[in-house]
């Protein structure tokens, strides 16, 4: 992929930060959690005290014609990121692709501008969802006359998953391939972050395939966030694609930890309600399901070690491991268009200050390798995610190793990680199929 020139990455996220609330909004030193869908029978008092226990932060929605829930949100501290009242389009329908600037040219956003009325609880309003790089010009012209002109919500825009294939490439990105459809977004749109969905399990019967493009989706956001100085949003699914499967808390944490293994930021679970597919994490009579316990808990895992992780900024993501069956989860398709993107490391993965990161049993690991967000800290760190069950088939508890001369702290999903170091310097640590672990060393001390 090509890099920005960071002259005009500061100019671009210039352009975005004053469409930004007042509040910084997320709080980026922590993990920020949403949810798709709360629709109108559903937003009680409890459900919304339920959604709050859980960990959720936002919610994808519109709630302009509802004062009781935004009332209700407001004393909560839940915040809307999908308020409407703007030209609003989904990108899987060809009289969309390439005719926003005939659907909604710039009067109409600002007509909008004038007549939208911000509820206390909006923070960012909805432009669409998996549209066409053909369109980002336009949205990106549209995006920055409404920042200059005073509305104080960030625009909400969601990218399609690197999944499209053959003809449809070009019919739904509009471009040759998706690393050149996420360029058009870093190049047109001006905000500080890029989201994206991408449901793996929703590939039962090429689920290898699923995989692969899982991980290509999130090398190729991952790095132009890097590149850009963008934030990377991720939607994993809490749902299901098929009725008779179940997305177990280890489905949950593998797309969750894979993603931070990538640097992300902020985690939307599709769905709360009914909003595409089934087994929600609400029942059709408003009824907890057993995925609300299961995403309270794995949210609380990740609020267990992120406020270190989010000092932290990704910068690499090698993968160890992945030889056999495991192969297929990173192969390339060609039908897509992408050039292979992620690669197999073999025995081992070293970056600067670790060396011989390993799972002591050959199996796969994805480790992400982190530098201090503010710029000046001398410490690194390295996040360890056990990629070896991605379908919670065969968890077990694996050791990884690792040398190191620096001083070692080890956090994760349980809380502070006890490991074992032997007089050579090599460091072991335990760690569950489908967990992680954030490893951060420091100079020793002189």
């Amino acid at each position: 992929m090509k890099t920005m020139n960071m002259g005009t990455a500061a100019v671009v996220l210039g352009m975005a930060l004053c469409g930004w609330s007042g509040d910084v909004w997320p709080d980026r030193s922590r993990v920020a959690f949403g949810t798709y869908c709360l629709s109108k029978p559903y937003r009680t008092e409890a459900i919304f005290k339920d959604m709050k226990a859980c960990g959720i932060d936002f919610v994808c929605e519109n709630f302009g014609d509802d004062p009781q829930s935004i009332e209700t949100m407001r004393k909560l501290g839940l915040v809307s990121v999908c308020a409407g009242g703007f030209p609003t389009y989904w990108g899987g329908v060809d009289s969309v692709n390439g005719h926003i600037a005939e659907l909604a040219p710039l009067e109409k956003y600002e007509a909008a501008r004038k007549a939208y009325h911000p509820s206390p609880v909006d923070r960012m309003v909805n432009f669409g969802d998996e549209l066409s790089a053909l369109d980002f010009p336009h949205l990106g012209r549209a995006m920055s006359h409404l920042a200059a002109n005073g509305l104080r919500q960030a625009p909400y825009l969601n990218l399609h998953p690197c999944i499209h294939q053959g003809a449809n490439v070009a019919r739904y990105y509009g471009v040759s391939n998706y690393v050149a459809y996420v360029d058009a977004y870093v190049k047109h749109i001006p905000l500080d972050y890029i989201s994206y969905d991408i449901y793996p399990y929703q590939f039962r019967e090429r689920r290898e395939w699923g995989f692969a493009r899982f991980y290509d989706n999130a090398r190729i956001v991952a790095d132009a966030c890097r590149d850009s100085g963008r934030a990377f949003w991720y939607i994993p699914q809490v749902n299901a694609f098929h009725p008779d499967d179940v997305t177990t808390a280890n489905k949950m944490r593998y797309q969750a930890y894979a993603a931070l293994a990538f640097g992300a930021e902020t985690l939307t679970w599709a769905c709360w309600t009914a909003g595409w597919w089934t087994n929600n994490v609400l029942n059709a009579d408003g009824k907890r399901t057993a995925q609300y316990d299961r995403l309270k808990e794995v949210i609380a895992e990740i609020h267990r070690f992120d406020r270190d992780y989010m000092r932290f900024r990704r910068v690499q993501t090698h993968f160890t491991g992945f030889t056999g069956a495991a192969a297929k989860w990173i192969e390339p398709d060609p039908k897509t268009g992408i050039p292979r993107v992620n690669f197999d490391t073999p025995h081992h993965v070293s970056t600067a200050f670790f060396d011989d990161i390993r799972g002591a049993d050959g199996l796969p690991l994805v480790v992400g390798e982190f530098v201090p967000r503010n710029g000046t800290g001398r410490e690194r760190a390295i996040l360890v995610f056990a990629a070896d069950d991605p379908w919670d088939e065969h968890p077990a508890d694996r050791i990884v190793t690792f040398r190191t001369a620096y001083r070692v702290r080890v956090v994760g999903p349980d809380g502070e990680v006890k490991g074992t170091r032997s007089a050579d310097g090599r460091y072991e640590i335990p760690l569950r199929s489908s967990k992680c672990a954030f490893v951060m060393g420091a100079p020793p001390t002189p």
